[in-house]
């Protein structure tokens, strides 16, 4: 049998399950392919950037009503900026403490759609023990049939700027490490009922 024998049952699945997906369904978020980026001013003088490795969590995705939710969670611990003693720094109590505060949580409270491939997201975000109110701008929204696992699946762009004072780390301000911090996540997630089958 053609390796390429499962297509036409996985277009035609693809057909049926399109109107599926307008309806109230649950995505585990793929750590595997879920990248949180975060990039701040440094010294004036360039734009440090950095990533979290570790980020678990699930939504769910309903255009037609208020059921749409967000629950998302990243580990501090994860952190990585390129340089092993700046990561250090930046997990110290200076900045994340991580050590007492090994978690940042996300909650959404209301999601809208302004377009079929846009979301705008009002939630509030849990770091460094402070919960503050914070929106994701979300862009290329798209949901299809993973080319790879051949399960339902779903991907995005989220965008945020918070001010890192606001969380209580205000080492080195204003001059050494800016306060803006700009927020970029790119999001995979797979529907809850075929996360489970496993991938890579």
């Amino acid at each position: 049998m053609s390796r390429f024998a499962w297509m036409p049952g996985l277009l035609a699945a693809a057909l049926a399950m399109g109107g599926a997906a307008q309806a109230a369904d649950e995505y585990d978020i793929d750590g595997a392919h879920t990248y949180p980026l975060f990039s701040i001013n440094h010294a004036g003088l360039s734009t440090l950037h950095g990533r979290f490795d570790d980020t678990s969590g699930s939504f769910t995705l309903d255009r037609e009503s208020d059921k749409s939710k967000v629950d998302a969670v990243i580990r501090v611990a994860s952190l990585s900026s390129g340089h092993a003693g700046r990561d250090k720094i930046l997990l110290s109590d200076k900045f994340f403490d991580a050590a007492k505060f090994p978690e940042m949580h996300y909650v959404s409270t209301h999601v809208s759609f302004p377009s079929p491939t846009t979301a705008s997201v009002e939630g509030t975000l849990t770091l460094h023990g402070v919960s503050k109110p914070v929106s994701l701008d979300v862009q290329h929204l798209a949901c299809a049939i993973h080319p790879l696992y051949r399960v339902w699946a779903c991907g995005f762009d989220a965008y945020a700027r918070i001010k890192r004072s606001d969380f209580g780390m205000s080492a080195y301000l204003p001059s050494m490490v800016g306060d803006e911090v700009t927020i970029e996540i790119a999001v995979e997630a797979r529907r809850a009922d075929a996360a489970k089958r496993g991938g890579r």
